[in-house]
């Protein structure tokens, strides 16, 4: 293999590394969201669940 082939995976592989890395941080921030809708959701719930009078639900 030469020189500018060696070159060249290298830097592809540095651009992979680095996509990688900002999908792994993008996939952090999306879960952190879901989490958060999760709780609004369950609030929501409890919230429409008093406004006809239901007793709460209990939490799994």
């Amino acid at each position: 293999m030469s020189k500018p082939d060696l070159e060249a995976v290298i830097a592809r592989r540095m651009a992979v590394q680095n996509e990688l890395s900002a999908l792994e941080k993008m996939r952090a921030e999306m879960e952190a969201e879901d989490q958060d809708l999760v709780v609004a959701e369950r609030v929501l719930q409890r919230l429409a669940g008093r406004g006809r009078g239901e007793a709460p639900a209990a939490e799994t």
